[in-house]
């Protein structure tokens, strides 16, 4: 395999899911092996489960109340580049850093 990532099938939680919560939509990764650019340390990762499933009929009601909460509250493009920013500037380990990562 050339240019490829390959993450094991077996283990506690899926790779992708350690890295961000990715559920390898797109999302982007860079793989290295220059130990200048390695931590020498790893925090354990976030917890990224999903929420239990409701139990209730969907209707077209339930999809156009989604769909509308949705547009509204998504942030998650507004919050990442503010992590991003603020990690650059202070640390993964900053208190709002952690914040805006949960």
């Amino acid at each position: 395999l050339v240019d490829c990532i390959v993450f094991p099938s077996k283990g506690e939680r899926p790779h992708p899911n350690e890295c961000s919560g990715s559920d390898l939509d797109g999302d982007l990764y860079f793989v290295t092996w220059d130990k200048y650019l390695m931590i020498p340390d790893n925090a354990k990762p976030s917890d990224y489960s999903a929420p239990q499933p409701k139990e209730e009929k969907i209707s077209i009601d339930n999809v156009k109340k989604f769909f509308v909460d949705f547009m509204k509250y998504e942030q998650l493009g507004l919050i990442g580049n503010a992590h991003l920013v603020l990690s650059d500037k202070t640390s993964i380990f900053d208190e709002l850093c952690i914040k805006l990562a949960e």
